[in-house]
């Protein structure tokens, strides 16, 4: 059979920009807490030392 599929992620959503302004807040708020937690990581010498001992059994 020569059925076409269409795959649209548009189709019967309903989008606000409310929404994407949201998740980007979101998204953005993330970020900076990995950051932080990765700073808080380098600037620590026990949990680093920690990551060196798990990354060599691997």
């Amino acid at each position: 059979s020569n059925e076409e599929f269409v795959d649209d992620w548009s189709t019967d959503v309903i989008q606000s920009d409310y929404d994407t302004v949201r998740e980007h807040s979101m998204i953005l708020f993330v970020l900076k807490k990995c950051r932080g937690l990765t700073s808080t990581i380098k600037r620590s010498t026990i949990i680093t030392l920690c990551f060196d001992a798990e990354r060599k059994k691997f």
